[in-house]
Parts: structure tokens; sequence; C-alpha cells
């Protein structure tokens, strides 16, 4: 009887929408409330999709540096409506970090006390932080951190900015860039909706192994969501070529932070341990980190660089990839995946690098 009981836990998925709606979101406004409503109806063709092993729970905060609502906050998704054009009026200022802070803190509460749940949160804004009072980037910083620690996953979705390093500087490693128009917003949040799609399928499988899902840990069990989340994001961004190469220059922002990394009086860490294990990782990989400052980017006519990371090697790029251009590149690491196993490589390096940082006597 309690292998049954067991078989019939089920994950409570809070699904958080953090929606800016400062003055410049006005332009793209009905986008914005159709995103949402699709994002809504997605949640709900979960729901009914995977009922034995999942509850799924709205939260829709909007937000300007007049007023933080919550239109939906841990409802049901049974129970929620289409998000109307009333209830999202932008005006104001964009206080980013403090809608951020209030919202996660306030879910961080409620969660502590399920055995099992999961929080995905996605952030839509389209500019940059510039009104809060109560957050500093720091702080929010950190708690994603430590929540990402818990098993939430996050996602930042941006315009008229680079997302994907708005992205990092919050320790948020899922981004997407989007235009500020109608077609741009509806497209951006359509592959959200997909990506959330593509995790609750991985999460019911996941949870009907119930040897698997029984044997972890609370710890162990956080970090498989987290794993989860970031596979699901990265098999909807593959099926767009160009994404391929949005995660090459991702991974060079990565390459770049983490070398400008200083660790006063700690020895040669960072910098040095950076080049060594990038540079002792298997051949192939280290030659497509050390060539990307040759590869060019035939969109723009610029060349990609790391920054503090010399090249000991004495050919182009051309010698490992064959050609320097943006198709070939694209063909190479779709056909053998290096990005996907080099991103995998950088971000454990930065974790290495943290714990260091942390622990400097070892």
């Amino acid at each position: 009887m309690e292998k049954n009981e067991t078989k019939q836990a089920k994950t409570q998925v809070f699904n958080v929408i953090i929606l800016d709606k400062s003055g410049s979101m006005e332009s793209i406004r009905k986008a914005a409330v159709d995103g949402f409503n699709e994002t809504l109806a997605g949640i709900k063709k979960a729901q009914e999709r995977f009922a034995d092993t999942q509850e799924h729970f709205v939260s829709l905060l909007t937000f300007c540096n007049c007023d933080k609502r919550y239109v939906f906050d841990k409802v049901p998704v049974a129970n929620t409506r289409p998000l109307t054009m009333v209830e999202y009026q932008p005006c104001c200022c964009t206080p980013l970090y403090d809608a951020m802070g209030f919202t996660l803190t306030s879910m961080r509460q409620h969660v502590s006390k399920i055995e099992d749940a999961v929080v995905v949160v996605t952030i839509i804004t389209d500019g940059l932080e510039n009104a809060s009072v109560e957050y500093t980037g720091a702080a929010v910083k950190k708690l994603v951190e430590e929540l990402k620690g818990e098993g939430w996953t996050f996602t930042y979705m941006g315009a008229n900015q680079d997302a994907v390093e708005i992205a990092f500087t919050l320790s948020i490693r899922n981004a997407r860039n989007f235009s500020a128009t109608a077609h741009d917003t509806m497209a951006c949040m359509a592959k959200d909706a997909s990506t959330r799609m593509n995790f609750f399928s991985r999460l019911d499988s996941f949870k009907k192994d119930v040897e698997s899902c029984t044997a972890m840990s609370s710890e162990m069990r956080h970090a498989r969501y987290t794993a989860m989340a970031d596979e699901a994001f990265d098999e909807v961004e593959s099926k767009d070529g160009d994404k391929i190469y949005e995660l090459l220059k991702r991974m060079i922002i990565m390459l770049r932070r983490l070398v400008e990394q200083k660790v006063p009086e700690k020895g040669e860490f960072p910098e040095v341990y950076v080049r060594e294990t990038v540079f002792g990782m298997n051949i192939g990989l280290s030659h497509l980190i050390l060539k990307v400052t040759h590869l060019k980017d035939s969109e723009n006519e610029r060349y990609l660089e790391i920054a503090g990371v010399n090249d000991p090697y004495p050919y182009g790029a051309e010698s490992v990839l064959g050609c320097g251009t943006k198709q070939n590149i694209l063909a190479q690491l779709q056909e053998d995946g290096l990005v996907y196993e080099l991103m995998q490589k950088v971000e454990k390096l930065a974790e290495d690098i943290k714990y260091a940082e942390r622990h400097p006597h070892g």
C-alpha cells in the first residue's frame, strides 16, 4: 500500500511569470497579453496531460514602479482565466530587481513547506532595471543562486538589451532575446510555452520511474529538476539553427567573465586555472575555444573575442572548422554537438571557480 501511495505522489508545479508593464511595453501590450494567455492555455493542457504526476499552479505578477500586482497568486491552473487588456496597462519605469525579489521571496516561503515542488520562473521585460529601491542586482543574483539549488528554474526574456548577458549577471542560464514587436513577442513567449511543455513531459517520465525517483534525496531531486529544465530549454533552442550560434556567443560571454574574475592574493587562480582547464579539454573542444577568436560573424562583420585568453596555436579557424563563415560553423556544431558539451564544461568550470573562491584553502 505504501508503494502505491508513492506512485501516486504528485509534484506541485508553480508556474511563475513576472511581466514588465513599464511604459515602453505599450507598443507590444496586446502581444504580451495574448502571449501570456497562450502560455496559460499550455499550462492547462499540461495539467490535463500529466494529471497523474503533476499539480499546476499559476502566479502572474505585473510590475512598474507605481504598481506591483498579482493577477494570479499560486492559483490552481483550473481556476485561472485569460488576462485582459484592462488588467494590463503599461506605465512608468522598470523596477525589475524589486519585482523579482518580491515574487521569489514570497514563493520561496510558500514552497518551503511542500515536500515535492518545482518552481518554473519566466521574466519578461523590454527594458533594463531603472527603478528598484528594495533589492539590488547583487541581492537578486544571490537569491537566484540559492533557489536554483532548491530545484527552481529560470528563463529571462528581454528586448532592447543583450538578454543573455543581463541574465548572466543574475545567474540565470537560460535567456532569449526578442525584438519589441508584436510578432517577436508572441514568438518568444510561444517558445517559452514549448519549453515548459518539454520540461513537464520530462518531469512526467521521471515521476513514473518510481524506483529512481524515490531513491533520490531532496537535493538530488532538485538537481535533476534543474537539469531537466536546462535540457528542455536547449532542445527547444536547437530547433532553430541561429540559436546554435547564440549558444556559442553565450559561451564566449561566460568564458570572458571567468577570465576577468579576480581572486586577490590567491595565487594564479582563476585565469591560469581557466586556461589550463579549458585548454586541457579534448583536442576538438580546445581548438574550438581557441579559434573562436578568429570566427567571423558574417552578419555584422565583427570578430568574436575572448578577453584575456591568448592563442598558442599557429593556425586559424579554417584548419579547425574548415571555414570561418557562420553557415559552416553552424553545420559543424550541429553535426557533432560540440557546443552543448562545451557549455557543460564551461558551466562546471564556473561552479569550480565559485567553490574555490569560497574555500580558498581547499
